[in-house]
């Protein structure tokens, strides 16, 4: 049986599993069912651009978004690397966000122009059944106090269920999200880049009495009143990044008594197991779930193995132990140079998407009795791998199973392979060297991990410094996987000939999102015409005289960006070619500001 034998019933299924440029691309006006399938019976289209070429964006939006634009549920749209500026350039197709009345989820990601947030927070309450709203990563220099007031407003939407603001004001002050309107159907809220205070935190749920789900940060304030009463919370879930006092932390806890999960992450909050298990069966009777993450930070004269016994023996009451089955496990001599002090104690299983291995001689002790669990790190999605090869060995119950993204320094040891024992799900590897005196086998070490890792879509290079190699990376290293290449940190900016290696290399040739510093401008041409893959390029030149003082922020060219100018008119017209905000160094402190170009 081929595809188009199968019923409709089962073809409609099929497509729910499909993004809506996918399916569009691939099935319109491909026969007269599959259009009346694709415009009358399927009601429903998740509209995802994150990673999609320039020439299909702009196909889609021309020809097919008119077409489905009443039945879009959801909507996702970035500003990253993969595609640059295609928000705005959403925006300019002509298409009004009232022709999107279906629309119900919102995700917003990478955006830098505050103008174009304020036309999104505009936009957001024309949609009558908007439930989501997500923004990630988004960062603005201007416009704070209108951005700002136009965060409260979305208080007043009025099906909005779940909203997360992860946005950088870059400004300490009052800019914060401080609604004054009650929103009663909002139930799910994660506010980060902004430390809330007690009084803060206070205001806050006065006006969104439904909440359930709450993601925040907090600290302390010399104007809190702890004595002022808190509104009564319907708040079960909470994950809390705490810097204040536990005095402070403790008034906060003992105003949500229907809490069934806490997570917490604390730094320098001087509080043990007896503390924790005081507020926990006087405050939350409620709470099934505990995870905990807390930095105690040392003084040089102090014994830090006898403050971990300290700490593991408040945690070894029955309370802990029998009645919750709670361990917890204390890393310490993780960094002799930066943290060399820091004793890190989290519960077990680990919660948390990061964990950082700095040194093969980490200490490490816990209370479960039976301390080699391997499901203990199996939520850990992110590895920082800084270890110097040494002939100590890591303890063998660290095990990591289910990376997603890893950051090593080569030369790398055996130790390496016995922590993460599996890279099978693994799709961001960066790596990056020591300054190191003698000579290893980088390409002998990459390639091992890039044969355990069958589904990597992103290599980083960063920090190389091969003292003794006049080749630059990749190499000949092979990954049939590998789409997206980042060689934009590297101190050695890449000439003609290393542009061209690159280009008949079999990473550079499947190659399709691509951040590389070169030479001059003419090397840009020559990756675009090499790179048969390639749809977008994010490079920063070394002719640019559009660049950055060493006091970050004169600019030292002219006004006029003379390098983009040149671009557009070597270029196609319908190649977006911005400079981004963002600054790039060399060795010497010069800076840069890369040149996107999407394709």
């Amino acid at each position: 049986m081929n595809f188009e034998q199968l019923a409709n019933e089962l073809l409609l299924d099929i497509l729910e599993y499909l993004s809506a440029v996918d399916i569009l691309r691939a099935f319109n006006q491909l026969n007269a069912r599959f259009d009346t399938l694709l415009l009358t019976h399927y009601k429903t289209y998740h509209l995802n651009f994150r990673s999609v070429s320039k020439h299909d964006f702009r196909s889609f939006c021309q020809r097919d978004l008119p077409l489905i634009a009443s039945r879009i549920i959801s909507l996702t749209l970035s500003d990253n690397i993969e595609t640059p500026n295609s928000i705005n350039s959403f925006l300019s197709y002509g298409i009004t966000f009232f022709q999107l009345n279906a629309l119900r989820s919102i995700k917003i990601y990478h955006l830098r122009s505050s103008i174009v947030m304020q036309q999104l927070l505009i936009e957001c309450h024309h949609f009558p059944h908007l439930t989501r709203l997500d923004f990630t990563d988004c960062s603005f220099k201007t416009e704070f106090q209108s951005i700002s007031n136009q965060l409260n407003d979305l208080w007043k939407l009025p099906e909005l269920i779940s909203c997360h603001m992860d946005i950088d004001f870059h400004s300490e002050g009052s800019y914060a999200i401080h609604p004054s309107t009650i929103s009663t159907s909002l139930q799910s809220l994660s506010i980060e880049s902004y430390c809330y205070s007690c009084n803060d935190l206070n205001n806050l749920l006065r006006h969104t009495p439904s909440l359930q789900y709450l993601h925040i940060l907090l600290r302390d304030d010399s104007d809190d009143d702890l004595s002022r009463e808190f509104p009564v919370t319907s708040l079960t879930t909470v994950k809390l990044s705490a810097y204040m006092s536990p005095m402070t932390l403790t008034t906060i806890l003992k105003h949500i008594p229907k809490l069934r999960c806490l997570t917490v992450t604390t730094d320098e909050v001087n509080m043990n197991g007896h503390d924790w298990e005081e507020i926990i069966v006087k405050y939350l009777p409620r709470l099934k779930q505990f995870h905990l993450k807390m930095i105690f930070r040392l003084e040089d004269y102090d014994n830090k193995e006898q403050r971990v016994d300290d700490l593991l023996n408040s945690f070894r009451t029955q309370f802990w132990l029998g009645e919750h089955q709670w361990f917890v496990r204390c890393d310490w001599n993780c960094c002799e140079q930066c943290d060399k002090n820091n004793v890190y104690l989290y519960t077990l299983p680990y919660a948390f998407d990061f964990y950082s291995v700095h040194r093969a001689n980490i200490k490490s002790k816990s209370t479960r009795h039976v301390d080699n669990d391997d499901s203990s790190y199996d939520n850990v999605r992110t590895i920082g791998y800084e270890v110097i090869p040494t002939s100590d060995r890591i303890l063998p119950f660290f095990r990591f199973k289910n990376l997603h993204y890893l950051d090593v320094h080569l030369p790398f040891d055996e130790n390496l392979i016995l922590i993460v024992p599996e890279l099978e799900r693994l799709i961001s590897l960066q790596v990056s060297t020591h300054r190191l005196d003698y000579e290893f086998d980088a390409q002998k070490q990459l390639q091992a991990l890039l044969n355990r890792a069958p589904y990597l879509t992103s290599l980083t290079f960063k920090y190389w410094s091969l003292p003794w190699s006049e080749q630059k990376p990749p190499y000949d290293c092979f990954n049939k996987s590998i789409r997206q290449l980042g060689l934009q940190d590297i101190d050695q900016e890449y000439n003609s000939k290393e542009c061209m290696q690159l280009c008949h290399s079999s990473i550079g040739k499947q190659c399709q999102v691509l951040a590389i510093a070169v030479e001059n401008r003419h090397n840009i041409l020559e990756l675009i015409e090499g790179m048969s893959n390639l749809r977008t390029l994010n490079v920063v030149c070394r002719d640019d005289i559009w660049r950055m003082k060493n006091d970050e922020n004169e600019i030292s060219s002219s006004s006029n960006d003379e390098l983009t100018d040149w671009l557009r008119q070597s270029l196609s017209s319908i190649c977006t070619i911005i400079r981004h905000d963002e600054l790039v160094r060399d060795s010497k402190q010069n800076c840069f500001q890369p040149i996107h170009l999407w394709f």
